[in-house]
């Protein structure tokens, strides 16, 4: 499979065919959008009219739908920044230990093609401070 997504797309009604969209899962961290680079599709159809326009018209269509096929991950991202800072603002653990920190930076590092879907690794950086309220040795 390698890090390419593949997907395929069955039509009805008067094209009455299969689209299949390739691309390789890239991320744009100044936008926060996770898109497809080397993005291509192909169409399968006895549709006379729609196969010349997929050939007149491959690169227009191309490009269309390329900017179209994106997902935002900002709302995501602050969502679990949010998330993560409540949660390291004062977790105490079963009355051992106490941990307060800052979460500074969170992005996407990395996004992998596994069968089953994506993987995104997150890349995070920050401050934390663990006070252990007792320390008990059997």
């Amino acid at each position: 499979m390698g890090n390419k997504v593949y997907t395929k797309v069955d039509l009805s009604k008067s094209i009455n065919g299969t689209i299949y969209f390739i691309g390789t899962p890239a991320y744009d961290k100044e936008k926060s959008l996770i898109y497809f680079k080397d993005f291509d599709f192909d169409l399968k159809t006895k549709n006379k009219l729609f196969k010349s326009a997929d050939w007149l018209l491959h690169g227009a269509l191309k490009n269309k739908i390329e900017k179209e096929f994106n997902y935002s991950m900002a709302d995501n991202l602050k969502s679990a920044k949010a998330t993560i800072t409540d949660l390291l603002s004062n977790y105490e653990f079963d009355n051992l230990f106490t941990l307060k920190g800052k979460l500074e930076h969170l992005d996407i590092y990395d996004i992998i093609v596994e069968e089953s879907g994506l993987r995104i690794i997150i890349n995070s950086s920050g401050k934390s401070e663990i006070r252990f309220n007792s320390l008990k040795f059997y």
